[in-house]
């Protein structure tokens, strides 16, 4: 196993969805970006068992919106998860 840093510029989606100066369309078209790429990390983590890829507090100050236009989740503090089922993680972080 391998851990690596990119530094990644932009903002939270907390904060993009804050900013008054951003029209309700381009936050409707990101959050409906977002929430396809969400679900495929959880199919991800189901089909391969992988409970480190699911957060302990999950939130949208905890994905960025990169420069880029890549959505990128950080803060896995998966060293909490081990205990819960898989699914139940999945449904926690859902409703985080």
């Amino acid at each position: 196993p391998y851990l690596a840093f990119e530094y990644v510029d932009g903002p939270t989606l907390k904060n993009y969805f804050r900013d008054a100066d951003i029209g309700l369309d381009r936050k409707m078209a990101l959050l409906k970006r977002f929430i396809p790429l969400w679900g495929q990390r959880h199919a991800a983590a189901e089909q391969k068992g992988n409970r480190s890829l699911i957060q302990e507090h999950a939130s949208f100050k905890h994905v960025l919106k990169a420069d880029d236009g890549r959505l990128i989740t950080f803060d896995f503090e998966e060293v909490f998860t081990g205990r819960y089922p898989l699914p139940f993680l999945i449904g926690r972080e859902i409703a985080g």
